[in-house]
């Protein structure tokens, strides 16, 4: 197929036009999700979208839809595209933006060259993903895929005591059509970096294929207010002391557990944050990633026993609450592999990957050890190899019959497994079996697969 060059001219006009909605003084961005700004970005996008014909939507928590289908693949399910336009307090012009405004570049390209799709195409600008002003983040994505409820959305009050039920009427009154229970068969988003790995690579693209898992706690410090010119240092109940401690304690210790760990305090109050008083109480915001949810169990119950120490040590009653949860989720390793080939130009080849060959994932990373093993089945089905066998540690061969469907992963004990080729969509339960085996026998455990034309 030719390849097809969308107007960066365009797009870059776009993202620089969206970026002055809610400019900074510093260039950067200030557009919080339901606030006035993040309105009028929307409408303008709402606005482009009308002039290339698009079929607009929205659902109850303002997320938006902007399809385009053809009269044989309108009864389809679309593929999505996109990200978010609200950003942080100090946000960047590019954050989620150069998402929706990639979507819809490709969509302006495909309008103008007339190119037939055999499925639709849908942009989708997600409400409220940074979760700055309303708690959750991702909470248009989560609303999507109903893992929250929206009776309890609408209860939610920014730091001003706004309502979100509220805030909503004014992205109601947008005049798009309501829409319930939405489906799409695919999304996609591009997205720029946020941290510094690429850049130091000097790579300018990378392929997601998971997102970590995410936990988010409140922690209380409650002591006792006293007048900071009478009170002896050693009686006191300084609650930001004991803040100060935790922070530091927490941060060291996360360092210590393991290098991908990612362990943030991103919001301090005091109160009642008067320069002569003692400080009675004290409150942070704790968030926690990582790909592993036994070492997020880890750092919970560090920062447990920190707590408890700091309570013995400085008299201050200390409260750990969680507040958010997220699962690890694994990207669908047959369109993060065709993103890859496309991004980096570089297809394998039939034949690659020979008969009885090798592949050693020992000391791999869980991601690392995913994405070759995806790479590795979708060669083999290419090559028409119809069995796989995949062995981890010791343990001794186990069979199952190749007719069947139900596909144990011996989770929590697994040894070894066999598997016949099913269908190129179970890639996922390959996928699963491959993290937890990284998982069980640690990042520079032995991991193997076999790939053979015959059957064992």
């Amino acid at each position: 197929m030719k390849q097809i060059k969308i107007n960066s001219a365009r797009l870059i006009s776009s993202i620089y036009e969206i970026a002055r909605i809610g400019k900074l003084s510093n260039g950067g961005v200030r557009r919080l999700a339901f606030s006035k700004n993040d309105l009028i970005a929307k409408k303008k996008i709402i606005e482009w979208c009308e002039e290339l014909g698009l079929n607009l939507s929205m659902d109850s928590i303002g997320n938006i839809f902007a399809r385009l289908e053809n009269n044989k693949n309108f009864t389809k399910k679309s593929t999505g595209i996109g990200s978010h336009l609200d950003t942080q307090p100090h946000g960047g012009k590019f954050d989620g933006a150069y998402g929706v405004l990639a979507g819809l570049e490709v969509i302006r390209t495909i309008v103008e060259k007339k190119i037939i799709l055999k499925r639709p195409i849908e942009l989708i600008i997600w409400s409220n993903e940074e979760g700055c002003r309303y708690t959750p983040p991702l909470m248009g994505s989560l609303f999507f895929t109903n893992s929250v409820k929206l009776k309890n959305l609408k209860k939610l009050k920014d730091s001003e005591g706004i309502l979100l039920e509220d805030e909503l009427i004014f992205f109601h009154n947008l005049g798009l059509k309501k829409v319930l229970n939405k489906k799409i068969d695919s999304f996609i988003e591009i997205h720029i970096e946020q941290g510094p790995i690429l850049e130091k690579l000097k790579k300018s693209i990378g392929v997601v294929i998971g997102a970590q898992g995410s936990r988010g706690l409140n922690v209380d410090f409650v002591g006792e207010d006293s007048h900071s010119g009478t009170t002896p240092m050693n009686v006191r109940k300084d609650t930001v002391v004991a803040l100060s401690n935790f922070v530091v304690d927490f941060t060291n210790e996360a360092k210590k557990l393991h290098k991908d760990l990612r362990a943030t305090v991103g919001s301090i109050v005091t109160l009642p944050g008067s320069r002569n008083t003692v400080s009675g109480k004290s409150s942070i915001t704790v968030d926690i990633r990582h790909k592993d949810p036994n070492i997020l169990n880890k750092i919970e119950k560090i920062i447990a026993n920190i707590g408890r120490k700091i309570e013995l040590r400085l008299k201050v009653h200390v409260k750990i609450k969680k507040k958010l949860y997220g699962s690890k989720n694994n990207a669908a390793p047959n369109i993060s592999f065709s993103l890859e080939n496309t991004s980096l130009n570089k297809k394998l080849k039939k034949g690659k990957i020979p008969i009885d060959k090798k592949i050693d994932f020992h000391g791999m990373t869980v991601f690392e050890a995913e994405r070759l093993f995806s790479q590795t089945v979708i060669t083999c089905y290419e090559n028409n190899f119809r069995n796989l066998l995949f062995v981890t540690g010791k343990g001794v061969l186990k069979k199952h019959n190749e007719d069947s469907h139900q596909v144990k992963l011996y989770y929590g004990k697994i040894r070894s497994g066999f598997f016949s080729w099913v269908k190129k969509n179970e890639l996922q339960k390959y996928i699963l079996a491959v993290e937890q085996a990284s998982i069980e026998h640690g990042a520079d455990g032995a991991f193997f697969v076999y790939l053979r034309k015959k059957k064992f």
